[in-house]
């Protein structure tokens, strides 16, 4: 059997996002990935729901991802229903624009948009944007760009704000239209976000247009105008609109391009001028998306974003205000583990996305498009939690290599010794170390390297554990340095790093060398007995 070094060694990393507290109660929230939903096979190029996965939506139980037409030319996009999303995913289709004969979506959009509300009677509806931000002249009637209304249970769907096709579908009321030119007035436009807008009950729908002055108009449940946004300076400073989300009491943050702006909301349609918090370089990417999280549960109020990438895949940055500035406090790439597995990263920058509770919790709720070669489409979901930070500095006794290189483990439990989570990490070569719990405090925290004994601290709420000394020399799983450890010390005695069984477990032995090389060296020597004699007979504290 293997021991539980080894097994650690293989489980890789559990990211857990360091923090930057900001004070007490306001912390950064942690994000782990939980689930990948694997849709390389059911989004591929030219499906019902298009070629890419572009954002996703929640009812609180299921997910509803939507497509993106993305290659040359027209075709279709829609949206897919996803039932059980964090067991074992069952996937329907509910609607495409290839269901309705006429419509379809413009290959030269950017995104596609989805959002699901409850209206002021009670009825669950779906609002899909497609081919949004193609540039459309008014000639051309706008035919591959537009929203689309689905009212639940009766599978009714509705051709808001678009034109052509929809007489064709039996269940077409048209109860309204809104052409890109009726919302901002121009011969080539383009709709490009969609938000819902919590300042009325039941929400609004925002439709955002890209490249325009008047930016955007609010439209009630049914598609009737609701009045057009305006503010100070009528927008005219943030005009390149990629995005909009509104903080619970109405208040807007919204993408032009890289940067990030925010409004304060002064009445059912009016803003206050517009202020720059995120200033990044312009640019550009196919799709530019921001989502806010209002400060609750001990997380400080909260911008997520993507961006273009860290040098091999693009990411969503995690912003809070440290000192009244929006700063920069984490970052995700795709790559934090499941159950201790590697993900694929982000490898391109269609990244639709929102936090929202699913099944009782907060979810990060990631839909990624990739096509191509590698064709991973699929939806991430990440749970969302504050906790506490805990620190401190650590030393393996007799260990010379890089402690960098080191992953080891805390085992945090509750005060009846019921564990609660197991977390890894790293130290810098100093030995500093940092690592998130979602615990709640106190606990007990309990600490070991590869080939150390446990060290155990009780009563934890965070903050530093001061010095943890952990003491070398023990391989087996049991938490004792004894005549077990030395016995497979002896039998892997003169390895090194250069034979090709370096890493192999020997059947006969259940370990391989380098779980013996104690010092870190690369050579099973002397050195390493020198580890077990000195710490012979010493016992762990879990």
């Amino acid at each position: 059997m293997l021991k539980d070094a080894v097994v650690m060694k293989r489980i890789g990393f559990l990211i857990s996002l360091t923090s930057v507290a900001t004070c007490a109660v306001a912390q950064v929230p942690t994000f782990k990935q939980v689930k990948n939903i694997d849709l390389s096979t059911t989004v591929i190029a030219a499906s019902d729901y298009g070629d890419l996965v572009c954002d996703v939506a929640t009812n609180g139980t299921d997910l509803f991802v939507s497509g993106l037409k993305n290659s040359a030319g027209t075709g279709k996009s829609g949206v897919m229903q996803i039932a059980t999303p964090l067991g074992t995913p069952a996937i329907t289709k509910l609607f495409s624009t290839g269901d309705v004969a006429g419509l379809v979506s413009a290959g030269g959009g950017r995104e596609s948009k989805v959002e699901y509300m409850v209206d002021g009677s009670g009825n669950a509806e779906l609002f899909f944007g497609y081919g949004l931000s193609e540039v459309h002249p008014a000639s051309s009637g706008w035919k591959d760009s537009g929203f689309i209304r689905y009212a639940f249970p009766t599978a009714q769907r509705d051709g808001l704000w678009a034109q052509l096709g929809y007489t064709a579908d039996p269940s077409d009321n048209t109860p309204g239209y809104l052409t890109p030119g009726e919302v901002n007035g121009g011969t080539a436009n383009r709709m490009n976000g969609l938000g819902l807008d919590p300042f009325t009950s039941p929400p609004r729908l925002a439709i955002s247009a890209y490249n325009r002055g008047n930016l955007f108009r609010f439209l009630d449940g049914n598609g009737a105008n609701a009045g057009n946004a305006t503010n100070t300076g009528n927008f005219s400073g943030a005009r390149s609109w990629r995005e909009i989300c509104f903080a619970p009491n109405g208040d807007m943050f919204w993408r032009s391009l890289n940067d990030i702006f925010f409004a304060t909301r002064t009445g059912g349609s009016a803003f206050d001028v517009q202020v720059k918090i995120v200033d990044n370089a312009d640019v550009d990417s196919q799709m530019q998306n921001i989502w806010y999280m209002p400060a609750s549960g001990g997380i400080g109020e909260t911008l997520i974003a993507n961006d273009r990438n860290d040098g091999t895949n693009y990411v969503l940055k995690v912003y809070q205000k440290v000192s009244g500035t929006w700063t920069q406090v984490a970052t995700l790439n795709g790559t934090e583990p499941i159950d201790g597995v590697a993900q694929d990263g982000f490898a391109t920058d269609v990244l639709g996305f929102r936090v929202a509770e699913v099944s009782g919790k907060n979810y990060l709720l990631v839909a990624y498009g990739e096509n191509g070669v590698t064709n991973k489409n699929s939806v991430r979901m990440y749970e969302v939690f504050s906790g506490s930070t805990v620190t401190g500095t650590v030393s393996l006794s007799g260990y010379a290599a890089n402690l960098s290189s080191e992953v080891m483990t805390a085992r945090i439990k509750d005060g009846a010794g019921t564990l609660l989570e197991t977390v890894t990490f790293s130290p810098d070569n100093a030995g500093n170390f940092s690592f998130n719990t979602s615990a709640a405090a106190p606990f007990t925290v309990v600490i070991k390297a590869d080939t150390s004994l446990t060290r155990r601290f009780n009563n934890v709420s965070g903050g530093s554990i001061g010095n943890v000394n952990l003491l070398n020399g023990n391989i087996d799983a049991v938490d004792v340095v004894d005549i077990g450890d030395y016995s497979i010390l002896s039998a892997f005695f003169s390895k090194t790093s250069a034979d090709p069984d370096w890493s192999t477990v020997d059947p006969n032995i259940g370990y391989a060398p380098k779980d013996a090389d104690l010092d870190g060296s690369g050579f099973i020597d002397i050195a390493d007995y020198i580890q077990i004699s000195q710490n012979f007979s010493a016992v762990g504290e879990e």
